[in-house]
């Protein structure tokens, strides 16, 4: 998508809400500047909206390659820290089966499940 606005440009400054004449122009400029900035797609925030929405929407505390801590509960609680190779979601679900889900094998519909798992049969 071409960018609107100017990258670093002050839309706050009384000089740009004067050449508008409007700062309600010039706050809606500083908004779409800071969309254009995040470099999402419209398809991708309608995306994130839904799943958020959906209550699918999950910010994690660090990411594949960062370093994370976390509390070992054990007779005596101490810390843990390592770099991330991972990271596994566990889901209980309605049957009482936990099942650990990656990014590896899970899938947001049925039809999705089942052409892996016949690539993975068929040994690709």
């Amino acid at each position: 998508m071409e960018r609107l606005t100017k990258t670093g440009f002050n839309y706050d400054s009384g000089f740009v809400a004067s050449r508008l004449q409007s700062w309600a122009i010039a706050r809606a400029l500083k908004k779409l500047s800071a969309y254009e900035d995040s470099g999402l797609t419209p398809e991708r925030v309608a995306e994130l909206a839904e799943a958020e929405r959906d209550g699918r929407l999950v910010v994690l505390p660090c990411k594949v390659g960062g370093r994370c801590h976390t509390l070992r509960i054990a007779e005596e609680t101490t810390i843990k820290s390592g770099i991330v190779e991972d990271i596994l979601l566990l889901v209980k679900a309605d049957s009482g089966e936990a099942m650990i889900m990656t990014r590896r094998n899970t899938f947001r519909s049925h039809a999705g499940a089942k052409a892996a798992l016949a690539k993975m049969q068929e040994g690709g």
